[in-house]
């Protein structure tokens, strides 16, 4: 949630409220579709220079993920 909210922050989106219309049915899990327009449109507001960390972050996610399964 945290990354998430960091990406609003990056974006001055919405991106939560928007992630979660995705959302059906409401389960923990859920897909999101790397190339829809909206998530086009978010990922153009991105500053190139943040890529970096925003990559670094979900790898770890990834492997704190895998820690605990």
């Amino acid at each position: 949630m945290i990354y998430l909210e960091f990406l609003d922050f990056l974006t001055g989106e919405n991106i939560l409220s928007k992630l979660h219309a995705f959302e059906y049915p409401p389960t923990y899990t859920f897909l999101i579709q790397p190339d829809s327009p909206e998530l086009m449109n978010l990922k153009s507001k991105i500053d190139e220079k943040f890529y970096p960390i925003i990559f670094m972050l979900f790898d770890r996610l990834g492997e704190i993920d895998s820690e605990i399964t």
